[in-house]
């Protein structure tokens, strides 16, 4: 898939109808007071990015009460366009990760959350990063949350990273990606379901509210989940 020269945004990208969204900002918490039953993981926010991006439009809400932004790029070195893959980059050089070098979107949760994955289907082109990290604002970014190495710098990978560690939160919080070690400048797109990708999604478990709740049910049936390439 060729890049073409234009504005890096997520324009077109379309975000899966699922009950339930992808989110970036979250701030630790839990409910108080009441028995909480936590569904099975499900999709907390979706990106999939289809059509021709060019402009970063804000994330239409999908699960109930959960807000989320767009996904942004911090640091990138350089500007395209392509069609049903959002290009990530350039990505620099480097033999270890640049915290000045990030993509970044931020979720807000509707009830106590424990996040469990983030998947991430990435296309590079001969020289691309070989590692990648996730890090959060829930310690302030300090350390990374999840690893994965081994990466093709020419070619696809399903990327998933273990967040299950994170604390569980009713808070907003900040997700940031970083890709690096790179042997020059390349690219870590997003390849949508219209290239066999999955796009990004994040994942977890959502507190659903007491027996005695108006809600009881928690979560409403997910629809239009995208499948692996």
């Amino acid at each position: 898939m060729s890049n073409r020269h234009s504005c890096m945004n997520v324009s077109g990208r379309r975000l899966i109808a699922v009950a339930a969204v992808i989110g970036f900002s979250i701030i630790p918490g839990s409910f108080a007071g009441i028995a909480a039953a936590a569904s099975p993981p499900v999709p907390i926010v979706v990106y999939d990015p289809t059509g021709s991006q060019c402009n970063c439009a804000p994330v239409q809400p999908a699960a109930p009460g959960f807000t989320a932004t767009t996904v942004s790029q911090v640091g990138m070195l350089g500007n395209w366009n392509n069609t049903d893959v959002w290009s990530v980059g350039q990505i620099a050089p480097s033999s270890s990760i640049d915290l000045a070098q990030y993509l970044s979107f931020s979720v807000t949760p509707s009830a106590a959350t424990k996040f469990e994955t983030l998947t991430y289907s990435k296309q590079s082109y001969g020289q691309g990063p070989h590692d990648a990290a996730v890090r959060t604002s829930l310690n302030g970014f300090a350390t990374n949350v999840a690893t994965v190495s081994g990466l093709n710098p020419g070619g696809l990978d399903q990327i998933t990273f273990n967040i299950s560690n994170l604390p569980i939160t009713s808070s907003q919080v900040e997700f940031r990606i970083y890709f690096f070690n790179a042997t020059g400048q390349d690219w870590a797109n997003l390849v949508s379901t219209n290239r066999g990708g999955t796009g990004l999604i994040l994942t977890g478990e959502v507190s659903a509210p007491a027996a005695n709740s108006p809600s009881p049910s928690g979560w409403s049936q997910v629809l239009n989940q995208p499948t692996g390439p």
